[in-house]
Protein backbone atom coordinates (compact mmCIF):
# COMPACT_ATOMS: atom_id res chain seq x y z
CA UNK A 1 0.00 0.00 0.00
CA UNK A 2 1.26 3.25 -0.52
CA UNK A 3 1.70 6.51 1.39
CA UNK A 4 2.17 9.83 0.13
CA UNK A 5 3.36 12.36 2.74
CA UNK A 6 4.46 16.31 2.29
CA UNK A 7 7.64 17.88 3.51
CA UNK A 8 5.94 21.16 5.64
CA UNK A 9 8.93 23.35 4.01
CA UNK A 10 8.06 22.70 1.02
CA UNK A 11 4.65 22.19 -0.11
CA UNK A 12 5.87 21.18 -4.31
CA UNK A 13 7.78 18.18 -2.54
CA UNK A 14 5.91 14.71 -1.80
CA UNK A 15 7.64 11.48 -0.36
CA UNK A 16 6.40 8.34 -2.37
CA UNK A 17 6.64 5.46 0.58
CA UNK A 18 5.91 1.70 -0.30
CA UNK A 19 7.63 -1.05 1.54
CA UNK A 20 9.69 1.30 3.29
CA UNK A 21 11.17 4.16 1.11
CA UNK A 22 11.50 2.45 -2.04
CA UNK A 23 10.70 5.13 -4.17
CA UNK A 24 10.84 9.07 -3.61
CA UNK A 25 7.81 10.99 -5.94
CA UNK A 26 8.91 14.68 -6.54
CA UNK A 27 6.23 17.12 -7.33
CA UNK A 28 8.04 19.63 -9.38
CA UNK A 29 6.96 23.58 -10.32
CA UNK A 30 5.95 22.65 -13.54
CA UNK A 31 3.35 19.70 -12.61
CA UNK A 32 5.31 17.04 -13.67
CA UNK A 33 5.68 14.09 -11.24
CA UNK A 34 9.49 12.49 -11.43
CA UNK A 35 10.19 9.11 -9.14
CA UNK A 36 13.30 8.94 -7.59
CA UNK A 37 14.00 4.33 -7.38
CA UNK A 38 17.13 5.10 -5.63
CA UNK A 39 16.11 1.38 -3.45
CA UNK A 40 14.68 -0.47 -6.37
CA UNK A 41 17.82 0.42 -8.90
CA UNK A 42 20.36 -0.38 -6.45
CA UNK A 43 18.60 -4.00 -6.66
CA UNK A 44 18.49 -4.21 -10.35
CA UNK A 45 22.62 -3.63 -9.79
CA UNK A 46 22.47 -6.21 -7.24
CA UNK A 47 20.41 -8.27 -9.76
CA UNK A 48 22.77 -8.12 -12.61
CA UNK A 49 25.69 -8.97 -10.51
CA UNK A 50 24.10 -11.76 -9.20
CA UNK A 51 21.92 -13.19 -11.75
CA UNK A 52 22.09 -15.90 -14.32
CA UNK A 53 23.25 -15.91 -17.91
CA UNK A 54 22.18 -18.44 -20.57
CA UNK A 55 22.94 -19.46 -23.26
CA UNK A 56 21.28 -22.19 -26.13
CA UNK A 57 23.71 -24.75 -24.24
CA UNK A 58 24.72 -23.31 -20.95
CA UNK A 59 23.49 -21.57 -17.82
CA UNK A 60 25.91 -19.28 -15.45
CA UNK A 61 25.47 -17.46 -12.90
CA UNK A 62 26.87 -13.77 -12.71
CA UNK A 63 27.84 -14.05 -8.83
CA UNK A 64 30.98 -16.46 -10.10
CA UNK A 65 32.22 -13.55 -12.49
CA UNK A 66 34.59 -11.65 -11.53
CA UNK A 67 34.34 -8.04 -11.55
CA UNK A 68 37.93 -6.98 -13.29
CA UNK A 69 39.91 -3.80 -12.52
CA UNK A 70 39.94 -1.90 -15.35
CA UNK A 71 43.70 -1.91 -16.79
CA UNK A 72 44.15 1.68 -17.04
CA UNK A 73 41.25 3.80 -14.59
CA UNK A 74 41.41 3.45 -11.21
CA UNK A 75 37.98 2.64 -9.20
CA UNK A 76 36.80 0.92 -12.72
CA UNK A 77 35.70 -2.55 -12.98
CA UNK A 78 34.13 -4.80 -15.84
CA UNK A 79 32.12 -7.90 -15.24
CA UNK A 80 31.87 -9.53 -18.35
CA UNK A 81 28.72 -10.96 -18.33
CA UNK A 82 28.64 -12.16 -22.68
CA UNK A 83 31.70 -12.29 -24.09
CA UNK A 84 32.43 -12.62 -27.42
CA UNK A 85 33.03 -16.56 -27.08
CA UNK A 86 29.58 -16.80 -26.37
CA UNK A 87 27.92 -14.76 -29.20
CA UNK A 88 31.30 -15.47 -32.29
CA UNK A 89 32.20 -12.23 -31.96
CA UNK A 90 28.81 -10.06 -32.35
CA UNK A 91 28.15 -8.85 -28.97
CA UNK A 92 29.43 -8.44 -25.77
CA UNK A 93 27.90 -7.04 -22.73
CA UNK A 94 29.51 -5.93 -19.66
CA UNK A 95 28.63 -4.66 -15.92
CA UNK A 96 30.58 -1.60 -15.29
CA UNK A 97 31.40 -0.24 -12.05
CA UNK A 98 32.85 3.27 -11.54
CA UNK A 99 33.12 4.19 -7.61
CA UNK A 100 32.26 7.52 -6.44
CA UNK A 101 34.57 10.04 -7.18
CA UNK A 102 36.59 8.19 -10.36
CA UNK A 103 36.23 8.39 -13.87
CA UNK A 104 36.76 5.98 -16.46
CA UNK A 105 38.91 8.88 -18.38
CA UNK A 106 38.38 9.77 -22.03
CA UNK A 107 39.10 6.37 -24.91
CA UNK A 108 37.37 6.00 -27.77
CA UNK A 109 36.85 2.16 -29.49
CA UNK A 110 37.65 2.56 -33.09
CA UNK A 111 36.28 -0.50 -34.10
CA UNK A 112 33.22 -0.85 -31.86
CA UNK A 113 29.59 0.52 -31.43
CA UNK A 114 28.63 0.90 -27.67
CA UNK A 115 25.31 1.07 -25.95
CA UNK A 116 25.53 2.00 -22.21
CA UNK A 117 22.34 1.60 -20.36
CA UNK A 118 22.65 3.46 -16.43
CA UNK A 119 21.30 0.94 -14.26
CA UNK A 120 22.19 3.13 -10.66
CA UNK A 121 24.19 5.70 -9.46
CA UNK A 122 24.94 9.16 -11.58
CA UNK A 123 27.79 10.44 -13.70
CA UNK A 124 28.37 12.94 -15.56
CA UNK A 125 29.39 11.88 -19.17
CA UNK A 126 31.47 13.07 -22.45
CA UNK A 127 30.18 11.93 -25.68
CA UNK A 128 32.29 13.41 -27.98
CA UNK A 129 31.65 16.89 -27.76
CA UNK A 130 28.44 16.42 -25.58
CA UNK A 131 28.05 16.70 -21.84
CA UNK A 132 25.40 14.28 -20.78
CA UNK A 133 24.16 13.70 -16.95
CA UNK A 134 23.82 10.12 -16.58
CA UNK A 135 21.31 8.72 -14.52
CA UNK A 136 19.42 5.73 -14.26
CA UNK A 137 17.06 4.89 -17.10
CA UNK A 138 19.50 6.97 -19.64
CA UNK A 139 21.02 4.94 -22.79
CA UNK A 140 23.63 6.51 -24.45
CA UNK A 141 24.80 5.04 -27.88
CA UNK A 142 28.15 5.61 -29.16
CA UNK A 143 29.53 5.15 -32.56
CA UNK A 144 32.63 3.58 -33.18
CA UNK A 145 35.41 6.29 -32.98
CA UNK A 146 33.92 8.61 -30.86
CA UNK A 147 35.60 9.54 -27.71
CA UNK A 148 34.14 9.21 -24.17
CA UNK A 149 34.07 9.65 -20.79
CA UNK A 150 32.25 8.92 -17.41
CA UNK A 151 32.74 10.65 -14.02
CA UNK A 152 30.98 9.33 -11.25
CA UNK A 153 29.39 10.86 -8.95
CA UNK A 154 28.91 10.49 -5.05
CA UNK A 155 27.25 7.43 -5.28
CA UNK A 156 29.23 5.95 -8.23
CA UNK A 157 27.63 4.28 -11.23
CA UNK A 158 26.73 1.12 -12.75
CA UNK A 159 26.35 0.79 -16.46
CA UNK A 160 25.51 -1.87 -18.46
CA UNK A 161 27.46 -1.73 -21.66
CA UNK A 162 27.00 -3.62 -24.46
CA UNK A 163 29.58 -3.47 -27.85
CA UNK A 164 29.42 -4.49 -30.95
CA UNK A 165 31.51 -6.26 -32.98
CA UNK A 166 32.54 -7.71 -28.98
CA UNK A 167 34.69 -5.69 -26.81
CA UNK A 168 36.05 -9.56 -25.05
Amino acid sequence: MSIIEGVVANPYRYSLHRDAKIATLVYHYSGCFTFKWRSILINIANDFENGKIHTKTECFDAQDLDFVPHAKFKGVSLKHLVTGAMTGGLISSHLVRVEPGCVLDTHIHEKNLEIHEVISGSAKAMVGEKEVDYLPGVIGVLPAGVPHRIAAGEEGIYILAKFTPALV
